[in-house]
């Protein structure tokens, strides 16, 4: 999607994200153009025409990262989205294995649901006491059902 907007296609889903300057930034692609704007002619420089182009990139970077993020998180229950992005339950976990989540790239419920049981038992060697304390974290939630 981000590819085709820096060529300057832009495409239905993502015209009513954009202004109409950004829109008309991406159309010229790096080159200085005449915006009207309520009968007021305004001379977009290169220089800007390249800075709404990357206003324009952050924002379609910004809403492909979110809607990813929804379709990996369908199954937790959005009730409970906020604390499966909280660090603080990692963090309130014992020394030794907040450590070793954190060393995994572990931060939060939710990358600890993406990894499921299996990857900490089998390719970690987590003992059963530790899995044990993982799956009452996903009970406490009543989502036990997404730590497989």
């Amino acid at each position: 999607m981000l590819t085709s907007v820096k060529r300057g296609i832009l495409s239905e889903d993502l015209k009513h994200i954009l202004s109409p300057l950004e829109q008309a930034a991406l159309q010229h692609q790096y080159k200085p153009f005449v915006y009207n704007y309520e009968g007021i002619s305004i001379y977009i420089s290169r220089r800007s025409c390249k800075q709404f182009m990357d206003y324009a990139t952050d924002k379609i970077t910004f809403l492909t990262s979110l809607i990813e993020l929804e379709r990996l998180s369908v199954e937790i229950p959005i009730k409970h989205r906020e604390a499966f992005y909280d660090p603080r339950l990692i963090l309130a976990l014992p020394p030794r294995l907040r450590n070793r989540l954190v060393k995994l790239g572990c931060y939060n419920m939710f990358f600890i649901m993406q990894k499921g049981k299996s990857y900490f038992q089998d390719e970690q060697g987590f003992s059963s006491i530790t899995i044990q304390r993982l799956d009452a974290l996903f009970s406490k939630y009543k989502c036990s059902h997404l730590f497989n």
